[in-house]
């Protein structure tokens, strides 16, 4: 079967960056996909769907209304998750500054 073939696609794997995303985040935060897309929450839950809510604005460039379609809230929580997550960003804790630097590198690929 051939590859689809897609400006999205990470090189050298079957992926989207959305998709790589989404696993390298919830792996930091230990949890899952399913868990991040549910209605659950769960301090560490809440923790990663901020952490993808923040990073598919700023590097993938998602609009607020497309993310809050996506996750079935409204715009302003989605808003409300930026605002949390920048401050878990400014209050510089090890593990988010961690994984900004991971994120960081695979969207500059």
């Amino acid at each position: 079967m051939k590859p689809i073939v897609s400006a999205w696609i990470i090189p050298g794997l079957e992926e989207t960056r959305e998709d790589y995303l989404f696993r390298i985040i919830c792996n930091h935060y230990k949890t899952s996909v399913e868990a991040v897309t549910s209605s659950s929450r769960r301090s560490e839950i809440i923790l990663a769907k901020q952490a993808i809510l923040y990073y598919l604005n700023k590097y993938l460039k998602y609009h607020e209304r497309s993310l809050a379609k996506k996750f079935h809230i409204d715009r302003t929580t989605v808003l409300h998750h930026f605002r949390r997550y920048q401050g878990v960003l400014d209050l510089n804790q090890f593990k988010a500054k961690e994984l900004d630097e991971k994120i960081k590198n695979i969207c500059e690929l």
